[in-house]
């Protein structure tokens, strides 16, 4: 989505790089720290199969993640790295981009006929997944909006503007000039905002259905299913919401390069009246 819309593919990849590492080991531990075993649903706490724990689930997660998802994303960028001509051309000749969107959507197909195999809709009540995807709107919508504040805060940061307080002719206080200052140098750029706004919000099944894997090993594959509807449901979600905003976000990119934000500087007092030393200036 991110080159789609023309943002910077390559901040994408190191936010979901960073982003895959926290979320494999902190989504364990805060599942085991929210969640309780509950009678007749004993599933909603992660169990790795053979137990131990947490210390168990981390163990299959270093054996399985390591050599499906973290190893060959380290040999991948040391192979781009070492021949990046090489890499781009072998990239462009057989439609890498073209072939990740298929495995993708295998997998999300493949996701589904675990569901409808195990008979998770017919278990799962019509309303129930009516509020999840309502629920996966608007989390979606969300983060995306906390995404861009964060991104490109809302804070007047042109040249010339002034917050409406201090319009008029009036004299900024130092405290608020220097949040100016700190705004600018805190703000991303375009393409860097497209990146973290489609990035920050998505979750994804090629990390989320290895990861319900291994939680819920010690459960049986309807178990498994049933977990996997959400973030099955949110995959959709982000995809369909995203054909959209694709289109908004690149014509945002194309209305022109960046401006560079100056901080207005203060008037010195004998300006800001009209006069220095003694003469009246225009």
């Amino acid at each position: 989505m991110t080159r789609n819309a023309g943002g910077n593919v390559e901040s994408a990849t190191a936010e979901v790089v960073v982003g895959n590492v926290i979320g494999t080991f902190v989504t364990p531990s805060l599942l085991a720290l929210y969640l309780k075993p509950l009678e007749n649903s004993g599933f909603i706490q992660p169990d790795a199969s053979g137990g131990g724990g947490l210390t168990g689930i981390y163990t299959q997660m270093a054996k399985q993640l390591s050599a499906c998802l973290f190893a060959p994303l380290i040999v991948g960028q040391i192979i781009q790295n070492i021949w990046p001509a090489q890499s781009k051309r072998i990239q462009d000749q057989f439609r890498f981009s073209i072939i990740s969107q298929i495995l993708m959507l295998i997998l999300v197909w493949s996701t589904f006929c675990n569901q409808f195999a195990a008979q998770v809709f017919n278990r799962v009540s019509k309303e129930t997944i009516i509020l999840v995807a309502f629920l996966n709107v608007a989390l979606y919508l969300f983060m995306s909006l906390v995404c861009l504040w964060v991104a490109r805060p809302p804070f007047p940061t042109r040249k010339g503007s002034k917050l409406p307080l201090f319009r008029g002719g009036s004299k900024e206080p130092a405290l608020v000039q220097a949040m100016r200052r700190i705004v600018r140098k805190v703000t991303f750029g375009k393409r860097e905002t497209a990146a973290i706004c489609f990035c920050g919000a998505a979750k994804g099944l090629v990390l989320g259905a290895p990861l319900i894997s291994i939680m819920y090993s010690a459960y049986g594959n309807e178990i498994q299913a049933a977990v996997t509807v959400p973030i099955a449901l949110y995959q959709g979600t982000q995809i369909a919401i995203a054909q959209f905003s694709v289109i908004v976000v690149k014509r945002w990119i194309l209305e022109g390069e960046d401006e560079k934000v100056e901080v207005h500087a203060p008037a010195s007092d004998g300006v800001a009246d009209g006069k220095s030393n003694g003469k009246i200036h225009p």
